[in-house]
């Protein structure tokens, strides 16, 4: 499988606002329990799974995934 140029930067921006609606569900419905024990596995899954997806670079799509929560960390803070 060849990969894609640039497809991380969709594959991870796309994982990381999946993950933000997932974990929103999960606090929602299962509190802090559902974001300890499950969120990991579906922030890791949408990662790679979406790279995958994409043909783009796993590594890349983690990178892309770190910096926009980082972003949104850092704006969250602010407010």
């Amino acid at each position: 499988m060849e990969m894609e140029p640039l497809s991380y930067i969709p594959a991870g921006v796309l994982a990381a606002a999946l993950s933000w609606v997932t974990n929103g569900l999960l606090i929602r419905f299962l509190g802090s329990r559902g974001v300890i024990y499950l969120s990991p596995g579906v922030e890791e899954g949408a990662k790679t799974g979406l790279a995958l997806w994409f043909s783009a670079s796993i590594p890349a799509s983690h990178l892309v995934f770190g910096l926009v929560e980082g972003v949104w960390d850092a704006f969250k803070g602010r407010r």
